[in-house]
C-alpha cells in the first residue's frame, strides 16, 4: 500500500473580513458578550419580557442588528449592544445574527454600551449604577482625567473639569446630578446588599429596609 501522508492541521479559520458600518450576518460561534477589561453591566432575566422577544424573532427575524468589535485576537466579535437578542438567538438556535461591526477604543466601547441602553424601561438600580459609572469612567479617560483625579492638585476642590463630566453625564441620562451620584455610590455596597436593592428590598435612595426577605 502508498506511504500514508501526514499532513498538517488546518489552521484556525479568523473570520472573516467585514466592512465596517455595514449589516453583516455573523455565525453565533463568533460572537462573545462584551468581556474585555470588564464584566457586562447589564443582567438578561428569563422573564415575559425574553419570551415575547423569542416569539418576535421567531415571527420576524431580528430587526435590529447588533453592535459589535473585533476581537483584539482576532478570533471573532466582542457584543457592544444586543446581548438580549443574541441570547434570543441562542435559544431560537439561529445560526447567524445581523450585526455592525465597528472599531472602538474600550472608552468608545462603554460609552457606545451605556448610550444604547438609555431607553431601558426595566432596568434594575444595579444596571443603572454600573452604567452611568462606565460612561463617567470612559468620558474621564478621553478628557485625560483618571478616575483616583478627583481634586485639583493646588486648591484642593474638585476638578473643574470632572465637574463638567458629572453633569454632561447627569443631562445625557436625564436624570439630576444628585440622583446621578445616588446610583453611583451603589456599587459601593456589597453583591448582597446590591441584589437587595434590585429586589426592592432597600430603598435606593434612603438605603433604609422597606420589606423583609
Amino acid at each position: 500500500p502508498p506511504p500514508e501522508i501526514k499532513l498538517p492541521p488546518t489552521p484556525e479559520v479568523p473570520p472573516r473580513p467585514v466592512e465596517e458600518g455595514k449589516i453583516v450576518y455573523l455565525k453565533m460561534a463568533e460572537l462573545h458578550p462584551f468581556h474585555t477589561f470588564r464584566e457586562h453591566p447589564y443582567k438578561v432575566q428569563d422573564d415575559k419580557g425574553m419570551d415575547d422577544l423569542v416569539g418576535t424573532i421567531k415571527e420576524h427575524g431580528i430587526m435590529t442588528p447588533a453592535t459589535v468589535r473585533p476581537e483584539k485576537d482576532g478570533k471573532g466579535y466582542e457584543i457592544i449592544a444586543g446581548h438580549t437578542r443574541w441570547t434570543a438567538a441562542q435559544e431560537l438556535e439561529l445560526a447567524t445574527v445581523p450585526c455592525i461591526v465597528a472599531q472602538l477604543s474600550d472608552a468608545d466601547a462603554d460609552i457606545m454600551m451605556a448610550e444604547t441602553n438609555i431607553q431601558r424601561p426595566d432596568w434594575l438600580p444595579s444596571e443603572r449604577a454600573k452604567t452611568y459609572k462606565v460612561w463617567l469612567e470612559a468620558v474621564q479617560t478621553e478628557t485625560g482625567i483618571t478616575q483616583g483625579q478627583r481634586t485639583d492638585t493646588t486648591s484642593g476642590t474638585e476638578c473643574p473639569k470632572l465637574g463638567r463630566n458629572r453633569d454632561v453625564a447627569a443631562q445625557r441620562f436625564g436624570i439630576g446630578p444628585k440622583t446621578l451620584d445616588m446610583y453611583i455610590k451603589l456599587n459601593d455596597l456589597i453583591p448582597e446588599l446590591l441584589d437587595m436593592v434590585d429586589a426592592n428590598a432597600v430603598d435606593s435612595k434612603t438605603g433604609i429596609q422597606v420589606k423583609a426577605g
